[in-house]
């Protein structure tokens, strides 16, 4: 009855992981837009005229916040030793 608990709980612990991961990746980005905005703000405006964008409707800051945000969800990568979770479930099913 108490291995569901433990799984439960790092399964609780794996998904505060998740969100706290991508949270600092937006705050790393927002960081290094700021930073960045300092030397090429203006060749930034000119790409994202290249494009078709509209850049004065936000900051460097706020668009590498946008990118780590997105860029959190997708190298949030998670390695699991998928024997030892079977030898954990299968000691505590043999209790």
């Amino acid at each position: 009855m108490e291995w569901y608990v433990k799984f439960l709980g790092n399964l609780a612990a794996f998904a505060a992981g998740m969100f706290f991961t991508v949270i600092l990746t937006s705050l790393y980005g927002y960081a290094a837009g700021w930073a960045v905005s300092f030397f090429f703000a203006d060749t930034f405006k000119q790409v994202f005229l290249a494009f078709h964008i509209d850049a004065t409707q936000f900051t460097l800051a706020q668009f590498g916040a946008v990118v780590g945000f997105v860029g959190g969800f997708m190298k949030t990568k998670v390695n699991l030793d998928t024997r030892a979770l079977l030898k954990l479930a299968d000691a505590e099913l043999k209790k």
